[in-house]
Parts: structure tokens; sequence; C-alpha cells
């Protein structure tokens, strides 16, 4: 089990940890996805130190399909790779779509920026 899954169950109270991603804006970011004792499904944010930055419920932003979807709407023509992460205070989601990074505000479900060429 590795240091963020260990994090995620100390400070979320995950009881069920479902996958561990990387995000590299800015600054790295480890986001924990996983279920809660309710069985709610959450992901935890923590940075380089293992520190929390955010905690979502899944279910109250823009779902990974959504983000893409919002990408592919902004240009994206294939998509790579998405990933949860923390930009400039929000959560946020990072699609690739080769060489251009979109990112799209979790909460509020638009595109925030696009990176890239």
């Amino acid at each position: 089990m590795s240091n963020a899954q260990i994090r995620a169950q100390e400070v979320a109270g995950f009881r069920e940890i479902e996958t561990v991603e990387v995000f590299n804006g800015q600054k790295s970011y480890t986001t924990v996805f996983g279920k809660n004792a309710a069985g709610q499904e959450q992901a935890l944010i923590l940075n380089s130190k293992q520190e929390q930055v955010a905690l979502v419920g899944l279910n109250q932003g823009a779902s990974r399909s959504e983000a893409e979807n919002l990408a592919a709407e902004a240009g994206a023509d294939s998509i790579q790779a998405s990933r949860l992460g923390y930009d400039q205070g929000k959560v946020v989601w990072e699609v690739r779509s080769g060489t251009t990074y979109y990112l799209i505000d979790f909460q509020e479900k638009k595109l925030v920026k696009k990176e890239g060429a």
C-alpha cells in the first residue's frame, strides 16, 4: 500500500481504494479515488508532502467523461488521458489531447484553460 493510500485512510476515512493518479500541473499532486465508510465515492488530493489539499465527493462536480466531453467541445480530437488534480486554488480535470492540455473546473463544469499546441 502506498503512502497516499495510507493517508487516504487516515485523513479521509477511505474504506476502499479504487485508484491512485499523479497530476503534474504547476505543482505535482497525488489523487486517491475511493469510498468512505458510507460508500460515497470521493477523491482526496494530496500535495508532495502528503498533506490534504482537497477532498471532494465525485458526485459534486464533473465526471471524468463530462470533462472529456467539455475538452472535445473546446477542440480536443483524440483524448490520451484525463486526471483529477489541483490548479490555482481549484480542483480541476486535466484532459490531454496530443500536446494540448485542457483544464476543466471540477465544480463549475467549464473550461478554465487550454495549454500547449
